[in-house]
């Protein structure tokens, strides 16, 4: 276990479950269950649809690490015990009508903190973050994704307070933060940042919550906003009809900052963000976020 990963179940195990039926997990003394419910149910048989839909993911989840990159290794079949067991943990505690099952993005959480723990540690803490109130992933991946959706539009508000000329160029093009934030808010930016930066990401959020993660991705925006602007500016000079292919390097340059592994680059961004990554401190990027003032009464 990494000190990353001893940081994670520390601050996990301190946190109630937002929902009655996970009282049995809540507290300190009560882990020990939650490692024999692991041990249970990781070889128990999913619902076709989610055994389905985890299996196709499995191979696409961080296919460069050593840890995924072979083909049913351990790493891949750790993943899969893990999703496995939350799928059928989820199914015994929670009514069908209000079950999430396995939805993608999950299995991005899970690999990352595969990288720095045991599965069954792994498994507590997915546990913990998808039930337990400051965290709450459940939320985000209910059907209609209702929670990652409200988390979205905090991003819209927030980014019209802090970076108002930014965001006056989204609302004129329509550029809603489901476009290119959604892959942030389902894995915690464990799809687009990767080593210290990530790892330094995920302690604050552990500590601090949902907060931490409005502070992170609006100094984010704001490290990117004249860039973003610039070229935006040149679509407004240009005309929108001339420029689809601008557009859609804008959109996908969104969603892919901080995403050095990506093929896929944004011609706008890629080099941008190269060079930002490369030359930035991961701990004063998240200082900064962490005293960054928002008002969450809004």
């Amino acid at each position: 276990m990494t000190a990353h990963g001893r940081l994670w179940l520390t601050e996990a195990r301190k946190r109630k479950s937002g929902a009655k039926r996970f009282n049995s997990i809540n507290g300190r003394r009560k882990h020990g269950r939650l490692t024999l419910l692991y041990w249970y149910y990781r070889n128990q048989s999913a619902p076709p649809a989610c055994a389905d839909a985890i299996d196709r993911d499995i191979g696409r989840t961080c296919p460069r690490h050593i840890l995924f990159r072979s083909k049913e290794g351990n790493g891949q079949r750790g993943l899969r015990r893990v999703l496995i067991a939350w799928v059928c943990l989820e199914r015994a505690l929670v009514p069908e009508s209000e079950r999430c099952g396995y939805v993608q993005g999950m299995n991005m959480i899970v690999a990352h903190l595969l990288k720095h723990v045991d599965e069954n540690v792994a498994f507590e803490i997915f546990t913990r973050m998808m039930v337990c109130k400051k965290y709450l992933l459940l939320h985000n991946f209910a059907v209609g994704m209702t929670g990652a959706l409200q988390k979205m539009k905090l991003v819209s508000v927030f980014c019209e307070k802090h970076c108002p000329i930014l965001h006056s160029y989204f609302e004129k093009y329509s550029i809603e933060p489901v476009t290119y934030a959604t892959e942030w808010v389902l894995t915690l930016y464990s799809y687009v940042l990767e080593g210290k930066l990530l790892c330094l990401v995920w302690d604050s959020f552990f500590m601090y919550g949902w907060d931490f993660f409005f502070k992170f991705t609006i100094t984010l925006l704001k490290h990117f906003e004249d860039h973003l602007v610039g070229f935006l500016e040149k679509v407004q000079q240009q005309g929108i009809d001339e420029n689809v292919d601008i557009m859609n390097e804008i959109y996908l340059g969104l969603k892919s900052i901080g995403d050095r592994s990506r093929q896929q680059t944004s011609v706008i961004l890629g080099k941008q963000t190269k060079c930002f990554l490369e030359t930035m401190d991961p701990e004063d990027w998240v200082l900064e976020s962490r005293n960054r003032r928002i008002d969450f009464k809004k």
